[in-house]
């Protein structure tokens, strides 16, 4: 009777509801598909631009690079702060370091090994190094990554020994640590927590740095190599003819300016001011190192120069602590003059 009527009314009412809920989402799908490419097409757009205002490294008028900009890079550059943050406090393993071996062709040892900073973003993968440091100096963070270099890298050092994989670690200082008066004492700390000699560390400082001409930090530098630490210029040679400041410096090691041995193969120049470099190193008894060696050319034209010490793809690009405790194990068997591994 009536009741049956209704029943099937109400049957076909839901019916046409489920229909309706279906062609709705049907016709809906596309566009929520579309939306979703448009937003990750706008936040991989506002990420390569953030990307290329880190590397020109122009400020506004706070003084910072990116997180006080009014586009989506700046909002993107607030969003990735708060994650720095976050991960400098939780240390979930994001923020880590890879290894570049440094190798000596003669000795066919691995007498160092870099230690340079990594970010591995959960969303949008390994974060440029410039971008890394943009952000963390926007938020005065660098301090903080610092130290947290400073540890993973006496951590892994001290597992290598354990491991009896011997060498040294290359921990590049930053100009704020120079001028930090406790750094010496804070260094030698780290030394007695992992038992680690202070001749198992080397620390390398910008040519622009070491060779200040007012030498202000010729006091910090020789603090630190009144520990034992082992001491090495980067990049040298831009104002090599400063070369006779070197002589002022508690130095082990000077490591030729990237541009120079880029250049080395045609360039009679650099060729001449590289050389000379080495000569007055080795009579002053400083070693002498040559990185960003991408390919056999460079390697055999820096070996004419009686370079010995080499870091770069040719040999191997950087890893983690793991592969390169197995790269150290094994170079002594590799072979060498091959064009295997390019640089990227």
């Amino acid at each position: 009777g009536m009741l049956e009527v209704m029943s099937s009314f109400r049957r076909q009412g839901v019916a046409m509801q489920l229909f309706n809920l279906v062609v709705a989402t049907l016709i809906y799908i596309p566009f929520i598909r579309i939306a979703d490419r448009s937003k990750v097409a706008s936040r991989r757009e506002a990420f390569a631009d953030l990307v290329r205002i880190a590397a020109s490294n122009i400020r506004g008028l706070s003084g910072k690079r990116c997180t006080d900009r009014p586009d989506s890079a700046g909002a993107l550059a607030r969003t990735l702060s708060n994650d720095m943050l976050h991960s400098l406090e939780s240390d979930d393993g994001a923020i880590r370091l890879q290894y570049q071996p440094r190798v000596d062709l003669v000795a066919r040892t691995v007498p160092a090994v870099e230690a340079l900073l990594r970010w591995e973003h959960p969303l949008y993968g390994p974060i440029p190094p410039s971008l890394t440091l943009a952000i963390a100096e926007d938020n005065k963070l660098t301090g903080r990554i610092d130290d947290r270099i400073l540890n993973l890298a006496f951590d892994q050092q001290h597992q290598r020994r354990k491991e009896t994989i011997v060498t040294t670690v290359s921990i590049n200082l930053s100009e704020q640590q120079l001028e930090d008066p406790h750094f010496p004492v804070k260094l030698q700390d780290l030394f007695v927590t992992y038992g680690l000699p202070p001749d198992s560390i080397l620390l390398e400082v910008r040519e622009s740095l070491a060779l200040d001409p007012e030498a202000r930090y010729l006091p910090a530098l020789e603090a630190l190599h009144a520990l034992g630490v082992k001491i090495a210029v980067d990049d040298f040679g831009r104002g090599y003819q400063a070369i006779s400041h070197v002589k002022r410096l508690p130095l082990a090691e000077l490591q030729i300016d990237r541009a120079l041995v880029k250049n080395i193969v045609n360039n009679k120049s650099s060729q001449e001011v590289i050389g000379t470099i080495q000569e007055l190193c080795y009579n002053m008894g400083v070693k002498t190192s040559a990185e960003v060696i991408e390919n056999r050319e460079q390697l055999e034209t820096l070996l004419e120069l009686n370079f010995s010490t080499f870091q770069g793809y040719y040999f191997s690009e950087p890893v983690n602590p793991c592969i390169c405790g197995e790269f150290i194990r094994n170079f002594s068997t590799m072979p060498i003059l091959s064009d295997t591994r390019q640089g990227d």
